[in-house]
């Protein structure tokens, strides 16, 4: 269990450490493909430090096919700044990875704790 903790703090920061930490660029969306229900992939070309990437899009729509966006660029990912949209997945991946972390440091403290010594009717421990 605590490798799975492991693994969901882990991702959930590493996504949002690369939608948060990475050079601001403008985007122009290529085209969209269906993605699962209700959702795209988008690909794109963006400029990073004069070297041309392309790449994901996150957060574009079919709607903004041949626009230009204003992303967070990380690597072949880029990430649209609409708003400012909450990063529930990374930080779903946080919490799920807190709630059995902090079960197994309270199971931890509670075995290591060593028993109270107890007395008998005599006096004797």
């Amino acid at each position: 269990m605590s490798i799975l903790a492991a693994i969901a703090l882990g991702s959930g920061a590493f996504l949002l450490a690369e939608r948060e930490l990475g050079t601001k660029a403008s985007a122009t969306v290529a085209g969209c493909e269906p993605s699962g229900r209700n959702s795209w992939r988008c690909l794109g070309s963006w400029v990073v430090a004069g070297h041309d990437v392309s790449g994901a899009i996150n957060g574009a729509n079919p709607d903004d096919i041949g626009h230009t966006l204003d992303v967070i660029a990380f690597g072949r990912d880029a990430y649209t700044t609409r708003g400012l949209q909450l990063p529930v997945f990374p930080l779903a991946l946080i919490g799920l990875g807190l709630i059995p972390a902090a079960a197994a440091v309270r199971l931890w403290r509670t075995r290591s704790t060593p028993a109270p010594d107890v007395e008998d009717s005599a006096g004797n421990v």
